[in-house]
């Protein structure tokens, strides 16, 4: 997928309008109150604040927080509760602007920018939930398309198949998630420089069929981003 040259996406324009205004809900005590504390200051608007004090968390505590918070949403959708266990649009945005703020810019070729990690991670399963309602599934949707492209745009190209393909799992026949898979793969197959490898005589039998393999797989590729462009889950 094109992007201006230039203009990097960005996920926060993409899914985050009219986040600030949102309340805070009741939140059940499952829930590490210093970590309801944080995301309830970044939906007021005190995101630097915010992100760097769920910075101090560890991976697993986060992890072990996201799974709680995971089930209460769950318990809250089979008891009909109005409310979410947390202001899940804000924990969204506030782990990806972490995620954001860890990954510093690319220094050159040398150094290239770091891919989205745990952080993005967490913020995808809480979009996950945001998915199962119909007033968030919007934002959720949204969500998806945006990180996906945001890969891409950084040449994580296995990170943003991924993160399109997990979208598609919630919205099947969504035509932006389906052509970011496609773009994606079809970009991933054409900056592979390996045919001078295949036919290279010089080159011991076992790596010329490696590389020979590396290519199949690449038309293989091919094939896929042609169905997803034009295929019938595409129609």
């Amino acid at each position: 997928m094109s992007t201006p040259a230039g203009r990097r996406p960005i996920v926060v324009v993409a899914v985050g309008t009219g986040l600030l205004a949102l309340a805070s809900p009741a939140m059940p005590a499952g829930v590490n109150a210093e970590y309801r504390e944080l995301v309830a200051r970044y939906a007021r608007g005190e995101r630097a604040l915010a992100i760097a004090g769920v910075a101090r968390f560890s991976d697993s505590e986060l992890g072990r927080i996201a799974q709680t918070v995971e089930a209460a949403a769950l318990a809250a959708e089979r008891s009909k509760a109005a409310e979410p266990p947390l202001p899940l649009r804000a924990a969204v945005m506030l782990h990806l602007d972490l995620d954001e703020a860890q990954r510093p810019p690319a220094g050159g070729t040398e150094q290239p920018r770091r891919c989205p990690g745990k952080q993005a991670e967490i913020a995808a399963r809480y979009a996950s939930v945001l998915a199962w309602h119909e007033e968030t599934r919007s934002f959720a949707r949204r969500f998806f398309v945006a990180l996906a492209n945001s890969c891409q745009w950084d040449a994580c190209l296995l990170e943003a198949q991924r993160w399109a393909r997990e979208g598609l799992k919630l919205f099947p026949r969504d035509a932006e998630l389906l052509l970011s898979v496609g773009s994606t793969i079809e970009e991933s197959a054409t900056t592979w420089a390996g045919g001078s490898v295949v036919e290279n005589p010089a080159l011991a039998p076992r790596f010329r069929e490696a590389a020979r393999a590396a290519a199949l797989e690449r038309a293989a590729q091919f094939r896929q981003a042609q169905y997803r462009f034009g295929g019938p889950r595409f129609r």
